[in-house]
């Protein structure tokens, strides 16, 4: 947990400081490593909480919450290392052809967050 806070805090920070790091694979990996962050701060302490205390201790609402943010930000995650690793072979593949500028890789991190938000409603509605 705290390893993890760590090291997706320190990443994150390190990525998204200096302006002339704003990159489209820059941008990429600040929403995976984004989402990792989140995971470990909102999701892990209180799924570790309950295999520890082997039942759910924080109520009816945090648990339809939890459920909620754990399948939106792992869809986030799992669609950012996606969008990297077609981005990344399209790069050794077609190296010339292939140009993702900032704006595009703007429109990519929001299609990954709004597929990831949609995705994610099904627990709130206790699915």
């Amino acid at each position: 947990f705290l390893v993890a806070f760590l090291a997706n805090g320190t990443i994150c920070t390190a990525l998204a400081h200096p302006i002339r790091r704003r990159t489209a694979f820059n941008l990429l990996l600040i929403s995976l490593t984004l989402a990792n962050l989140l995971i470990s701060v909102l999701v892990v302490p209180f799924a570790l909480a309950s295999v520890i205390f082997d039942k759910w201790l924080f109520g009816s609402l945090w648990c339809h919450t939890t459920g909620f943010l754990m399948s939106v930000l792992m869809s986030a995650s799992n669609l950012s290392v996606a969008v990297i690793a077609v981005y990344r072979y399209y790069l050794i593949v077609k190296p010339l052809s292939v140009k993702i500028d900032l704006p595009r890789a703007r429109r990519m991190t929001g299609f990954i967050w709004m597929t990831s938000l949609v995705l994610g409603l099904p627990p709130l509605f206790g699915w």
